[in-house]
């Protein structure tokens, strides 16, 4: 969905982006903006938070940047209790804060905070995001919530066992989550990127050489674009996807069938 085919789609929806300052999450709000949203760019990052939401409205979109720690209860409920005050809704929650290090590796290496810091922002994060806005959707008995998973979690991946870890409990989440709130309407679902061309990711292939390897057993190639996520998380939150709740959509070029 890209330019017209997207007009309207969300118009005067409250779209809630967690980690929305970069990467997958900066290209969702822009995509959920060009829909008509309203966007909340929530994230950690004060001065490139600010910068994509300014860039939204630039654009005539209309965004506002939240600074928010999703790991912090109170943090959270703060930005939430003010979103509600502010819009009185929160139609579409993306989960997408998260993200490995090179800190992380196989278990018998793993550095246990890293493996906690990963569970804190990956798998707590989520929860603790969702737990707060699933009470203001159970009332409007509807809503949609999009989790960030990875590829990781649906493959043996060696290297990244706390983010996989992470990632693996967000994909069983979802699938509670779905099956708990669909009597109130809302809809549980996740994407599952591959190799997405963020800053973060090729800086990571970069030091550890092995974008040759990987790009072998990727039949659509190696690395997509932020865009293509984005894609899949405006279709998972739109009526297009009215039916569809628990599943773990993976966007990865073909690396999990292959």
């Amino acid at each position: 969905m890209k330019g017209d085919e997207m007009a309207g789609k969300f118009e005067g929806e409250v779209v809630v982006i967690t980690g929305a300052a970069s990467g997958i999450g900066k290209a969702t709000a822009v995509r959920f903006a060009q829909a008509g949203a309203v966007v909340r760019v929530l994230d950690v990052q004060e001065e490139a938070g600010e910068a994509a939401a300014e860039e939204i409205r630039e654009a005539n979109g209309v965004a506002t940047f939240d600074h928010t720690d999703i790991t912090d209860e109170a943090s959270v409920d703060a930005v939430v209790t003010r979103i509600i005050a502010e819009h009185a809704r929160i139609d579409v929650l993306f989960n997408n804060a998260g993200g490995s290090t090179l800190n992380d590796g196989p278990v018998h290496k793993l550095e246990l905070a890293e493996f906690w810091r990963c569970i804190s922002l990956d798998l707590a994060g989520t929860v603790i995001m969702s737990k707060r806005v699933l009470p203001e959707m159970m009332v409007a008995r509807r809503g949609a919530i999009v989790n960030a998973s990875s590829t990781a979690a649906l493959m043996g991946i060696g290297g990244i066992s706390a983010y996989t870890a992470a990632k693996g409990g967000i994909v069983a989440l979802t699938r509670a989550m779905a099956v708990e709130y669909a009597p109130y309407g809302i809809r549980v679902n996740a994407v599952a990127p591959g190799w997405t061309r963020t800053d973060r990711v090729v800086n990571i292939a970069a030091v550890r050489g092995d974008e040759d390897e990987r790009a072998g057993r990727v039949p659509l190639g190696l690395f997509g674009d932020p865009g293509d996520i984005a894609d899949g998380v405006l279709f998972l939150a739109s009526d297009a996807a009215r039916r569809i709740t628990g599943l773990t959509l993976p966007i990865e070029g073909g690396l999990t069938v292959s």
